[in-house]
C-alpha cells in the first residue's frame, strides 16, 4: 500500500490543480421482487407477496465530492473517478415498512472518460451505508413486513450510468441498478428489501470542468509484490425469530501476490468462533460448537491508497454446524476497508453462507487488521 516512491511524478504534475467539487440530485423507481420462499421462518412460501403488492417504490438522494487531488495516481488508474458522502429518502407508499433515510459513501468509475469533444460518457457506480427509519416485523403490530428486524439496516447499491453533457459543468444523467436493505443477520427476520432500480440525474461540476483525457498520467509498469496479513472481526448473530443472540469472532490470515496496481489475490485461513447460548438454550462447550476453521480464495478491488473491497470464497474444513448458522458448507464475503495508516486498516464487511443462487448472511464482521 506504499505508493510514495512511485507517484513523485504524479504530485508535481497535479499539485496546482484546485479541488473539484460535484454534486448530484438523482430520482430512482423500482420494483420490488419477493424472496421469502427462501426462507424457512415462516410457514407460507409466499409471505412476502402482501407486503409487495401493497408497495410502490421511490428513492431520491443526494452526492457530493470534492476532489482533494490527494490520490492522483487513483484519479488516473480509474480515469478520474468520483467518491463521496450521500443522503437517500426511500418511499414505499407502505407505513408497514417505513420510510427509510440513509447516510452511503458512493463511487462512480467511468468506462469511457470524457473528452471536450464528446457529448456522452457512461460507467459504473457502487453505494453503501446505514439506513433508518423502518417500521420493523412485529408478529403482532406489523406482520407483513417480514423482510425487516430492525430499524437500523445497511443499505447497498450498484448500478450502471449514462450522462448526457448538457455543457462542461452540467450533466444529465440515467442509470439502472440494484438496492439491497438488510442488517447483515444480526437480528431476525433478515430477508431483506430488494428492489431492481431507474434512475434520473442531473449532475454538475460547481467549480471546474473535466480533465482532458491526455491529463491522465502514464504510470510505470506495475512490480508485482507478496504481502501477508492478519485480522480479527466480531459481530453479532440470531438463528430465528425468538432465538437467543450469540456472538461471532473471526480470526484470520492471508498471503497474497498484488500484480497490479488496482488487484490483489491470493489464499488464506480463518475460524469463526461463535460464543453465546444455542437455539436451545445449551451453552457451547464443545469445541466443534465453537469453532468453525476454514479455507478462503481472495480478492482484493484496491480503489486508492486508503480504500480496498475485499471479497472472498471460503468453505468449512469441518462439517458445517447449523447451531452456529452455517447453513452451507460455502460463504462469501464482500465490504471495505479503510487504511488508517500504510500498515493498518479497519473495516467493515459481511459474510453470507452461499451457493450459486442463494446468499444468506451469517454476520456483519467489524473488523481491524494489518499488512506488511
Amino acid at each position: 500500500m506504499l505508493f510514495s516512491n512511485i507517484f513523485v511524478e504524479a504530485d508535481s504534475v497535479l499539485s496546482k490543480e484546485k479541488n473539484t467539487y460535484f454534486m448530484a440530485i438523482s430520482a430512482e423507481t423500482g420494483f420490488l421482487f419477493d424472496v421469502s420462499n427462501m426462507s424457512n421462518l415462516f410457514q407460507h412460501k409466499n409471505a412476502g407477496k402482501e407486503a409487495i403488492n401493497e408497495s410502490y417504490y421511490h428513492g431520491y438522494s443526494l452526492k457530493i465530492d470534492i476532489n482533494s487531488k490527494k490520490h492522483k495516481e487513483y484519479a488516473s488508474l480509474y480515469r478520474f473517478s468520483k467518491y463521496g458522502l450521500g443522503f437517500y429518502f426511500g418511499y414505499f407508499n407502505n407505513r408497514n415498512i417505513g420510510y427509510p433515510l440513509a447516510v452511503f459513501g458512493w463511487t462512480e468509475i467511468p468506462i469511457r472518460y470524457l473528452k471536450s469533444k464528446h457529448k456522452f460518457s457512461f460507467g459504473y457506480g457502487a453505494e453503501f451505508g446505514i439506513a433508518w427509519n423502518f417500521n420493523i416485523y412485529n408478529e403482532i403490530t406489523n406482520p407483513t413486513n417480514i423482510f425487516l428486524g430492525s430499524k437500523e439496516n445497511y443499505i447497498l447499491g450498484a448500478y450502471i450510468y449514462a450522462d448526457y453533457h448538457i455543457t462542461n459543468y452540467l450533466f444529465l444523467g440515467i442509470g439502472a441498478g440494484f438496492r439491497h436493505f438488510s442488517n447483515g443477520g444480526w437480528k431476525q427476520p433478515n430477508i431483506g428489501i430488494n428492489i431492481f432500480t431507474t434512475s434520473l440525474s442531473l449532475k454538475g461540476r460547481l467549480n471546474s470542468s473535466f480533465l482532458e483525457q491526455s491529463e491522465r498520467l502514464q504510470l510505470p509498469k506495475y512490480t508485482p509484490q507478496w504481502k501477508w496479513g492478519g485480522k480479527i472481526a466480531f459481530g453479532k448473530k440470531q438463528n430465528g425469530l425468538n432465538t437467543p443472540h450469540y456472538y461471532k469472532i473471526l480470526a484470520g490470515f492471508t498471503l497474497l501476490r498484488q500484480f497490479s496496481y488496482k488487484h490483489s489475490v491470493g489464499a488464506g485461513v480463518e475460524t469463526t468462533f461463535s460464543i453465546g447460548t444455542m437455539d436451545d438454550g445449551r451453552s457451547r462447550v464443545k469445541w466443534k460448537d465453537i469453532a468453525s476453521p476454514s479455507v478462503i480464495g481472495c480478492w482484493e478491488w484496491i480503489l486508492s491508497s486508503k480504500f480496498v473491497v475485499p471479497m472472498d470464497i471460503g468453505v468449512y474444513l469441518l462439517p458445517k454446524n447449523i447451531a452456529n448458522g452455517e447453513k452451507y458448507q460455502t460463504y462469501a464475503r464482500i465490504g471495505v476497508r479503510y487504511y488508517l495508516s500504510p500498515r493498518f486498516w479497519a473495516g467493515l464487511t459481511v459474510k453470507g453462507h452461499s451457493t450459486v443462487i442463494h446468499t444468506a448472511a451469517d454476520f456483519s464482521e467489524l473488523g481491524i487488521g494489518f499488512s506488511n
